[in-house]
């Protein structure tokens, strides 16, 4: 008969099931390092940001709302948050309509999340990569800032607005 080892984990510790002479023998082992894991986690703010596109078509002319979240999942309150968006700074291709892509929060609490949209208007119609916004913040007093970057909607194709007009429009036929 062969014995064989196997480990279920529950919460950071295991517990391993070895049959020894017929009979089932089990032994609880918690790992050191849990605890240092613990007080590790307690102590920081983590910032998750993404950044969307809230409209179905994007289409030259026609604003385009850009909606920016970020959710604090860390055990404390991020500080000096700041987040700036250049993929809109060339005002070639976009024209910002409303809201601002270099913005400043006080703070997002442990568990909490912020949102803030821009308004902006494309000018030229053809595919335009949308890239990552950019987050700063800090999770104390004295404390090194911490850099991030947002999702990314990739490229997008914004549509001419008479091919669009034509495509989408009602058509009356009589």
């Amino acid at each position: 008969m062969r014995s064989s080892i196997i480990l279920i984990f529950i919460f950071s510790s295991f517990v391993a099931i070895v049959p020894i002479m017929g009979k089932l023998v089990t032994g609880r082992y918690k790992e050191s390092f849990d605890n240092e894991l613990e007080t590790e986690t307690k102590k920081s703010a983590q910032l998750l940001v993404r950044k969307q596109l809230r409209n179905n078509f994007v289409v030259e002319g026609v604003d385009l709302v850009v909606e920016y979240t970020i959710y604090n999942v860390g055990t404390i309150a991020a500080t000096r948050v700041h987040l700036k968006d250049s993929s809109f700074e060339d005002e070639n291709n976009f024209i910002g309509v409303s809201g601002f892509t270099d913005v400043t929060f006080g703070n997002i609490p442990a568990g909490g999340n912020a949102s803030h949209i821009i308004v902006i208007r494309p000018v030229n119609p053809g595919v335009y990569n949308f890239t990552a916004a950019q987050i700063t913040y800090s999770y104390g007093t004295g404390e090194q800032d911490t850099v991030g970057t947002s999702t990314e909607p990739g490229s997008v194709l914004i549509h001419s607005s008479v091919v669009f007009h034509r495509t989408y429009s009602p058509h009356y036929v009589r």
